[in-house]
């Protein structure tokens, strides 16, 4: 299990600072579901800001390789995810609106004492993952057969039965 990393985010963005990283993908457990096997780190810099309006800001920086499962083949699918999101910081107890109503190049978020590093990145991941992921056409590997080469009629084993 991954040591929670937490950092204020109200004094990051005030301070102007960053936070560099990195965190195995093993441990980010709500992607296991996509993954064809759970290997490799995520890299990954939350740095802050205020602008001129004295609004906070804080802006997130991912660069990972995934070993994906193709809903194709089964097999693994390489994905290279580099991403750039930008957060508004909300105070908490305001609302945050209808995130339909949001600008597209940033997203409204709470303000925290304890924003969880590690959780923001695994959000930001599956929220940039493919809908479905498959090779390019042709790229599936073929499926590999555990009766070496041998065809089977799926009806062979009926034969048992009309024997008795």
């Amino acid at each position: 299990m991954r040591e929670r990393v937490t950092v204020n985010s109200i004094a990051l963005a005030r301070d102007h600072r960053e936070v560099v990283g990195k965190l195995a993908i093993a441990d980010l457990q709500r992607l296991h579901y996509v993954l064809f096997e759970p290997s490799g780190e995520v890299e990954y810099k939350l740095s802050g800001s205020v602008d001129r309006e004295g609004v906070a800001w804080l802006r997130l920086h991912l660069d990972a390789k995934l070993s994906l499962l193709c809903q194709r083949c089964l097999g693994p699918m390489e994905f290279r995810e580099q991403a750039m999101r930008k957060f508004k910081l909300v105070p908490q107890g305001q609302s945050l609106g209808d995130p339909a109503d949001e600008p597209e190049d940033f997203e409204q978020i709470h303000a925290e004492e304890d924003l969880d590093i590690a959780a923001l990145v695994e959000d930001e991941i599956i929220l940039t993952l493919p809908m479905v992921a498959v090779h390019e056409d042709g790229k599936c590997a073929a499926p590999q057969s555990a009766d070496d080469g041998e065809k089977k009629s799926p009806f062979s084993s009926l034969s048992v039965l009309k024997r008795q």
